[in-house]
């Protein structure tokens, strides 16, 4: 006759507990596990016409919401303004929602929002008339979800461009509190025979008026190609200025049946573009994880 297995007592929360138990202890109870949150029933929601996916969100400084979205299938994006109370804002692009893109060509975005309510979107496309190359363009629009001909006189602005490599992937764009815009994305060395390069980070940074701002890097434009298999996932610009972002990258490893070893790595850039040496080892923090590689 085969054992029994001794059974499990479910330990069940007292009816007079009114805070949850730290995590640990939920790991322990081994039962399935109900949490309860207070939903507020004054904000309502409206995911936009059709919307299939969001790139990005954003919060004015009078609690209205913003949100890019794709919509109506792939390659249509467009921006969403909700009220502080969840529902659409119809001052906003006439129905809430501004579109960016109607011609099917976009890709990829991210977004931010700056304290005048100007939406900034900066969309990966790519060319329908060579050879499908990416390139990239920020949207700036009005509060009322129009195009801003104060930025590079039409609201539409190419970024991440640079001599001998081509866009391989769009990363961030942030607005400042000075209303200088930082962008940032993957570029590939390509030469004329069709044969890709080493990979490189791009950032820029822009005047409120979209005109690159000439004291970051060298005229407004900062390249690292010191990790040639890099790729870019996070930026972010602290109290200072300065631009922190992440990423991972590959090492030779022969132990390993890829022969390659995955690694994280984080930098700092000081607010003028300089890597900042006074961050970790000469500007980078670098964390060996992963025995396989990936391109995640």
């Amino acid at each position: 006759m085969l054992a029994r297995r001794p059974s499990v007592v479910a330990r069940r929360l007292p009816r007079t507990h009114k805070s949850p138990l730290p995590f640990e202890a939920h790991m322990e109870l081994l039962e399935p596990r109900v949490l309860l949150a207070s939903i507020d029933p004054a904000f309502g929601y409206h995911y936009g016409p059709a919307t299939e996916g969001v790139r990005g969100i954003g919060a004015g400084a009078d609690g209205s919401i913003y949100m890019l979205a794709q919509a109506h299938g792939y390659g249509d994006f467009g921006v969403s303004k909700f009220k502080p109370d969840g529902t659409l804002d119809g001052t906003f692009g006439g129905d809430g929602f501004a579109n960016l893109s109607p011609d099917r060509s976009t890709v990829w975005g991210y977004f931010d929002v700056d304290s005048q309510g100007r939406s900034y979107a900066v969309m990966q496309r790519w060319n329908t008339d060579d050879t499908n190359r990416n390139y990239a363009i920020i949207y700036r629009l009005t509060p009322t979800g129009e195009l801003d001909t104060t930025f590079s006189g039409d609201g539409m602005l190419r970024v991440l461009l640079t001599p001998g490599r081509e866009l391989a992937m769009v990363r961030s764009i942030q607005v400042l509190s000075d209303g200088d815009v930082i962008v940032a994305g993957d570029v590939d060395s390509y030469s004329i025979d069709g044969k890709w390069g080493n990979r490189a980070a791009l950032f820029e940074r822009y005047n409120a008026d979209g005109t690159l701002d000439s004291a970051f890097g060298t005229a407004g434009q900062v390249l690292l190609t010191n990790r040639p298999e890099s790729q870019l996932q996070g930026i972010t610009v602290d109290s200072q200025g300065r631009i922190i972002f992440s990423g991972i990258d590959s090492v030779p490893d022969p132990t390993t049946l890829s022969g390659y070893r995955g690694v994280s790595f984080m930098g700092r850039l000081s607010p003028n573009g300089q890597l900042d040496t006074g961050f970790a080892d000469n500007g980078y923090a670098t964390h060996y994880g992963s025995r396989i590689r990936t391109d995640t």
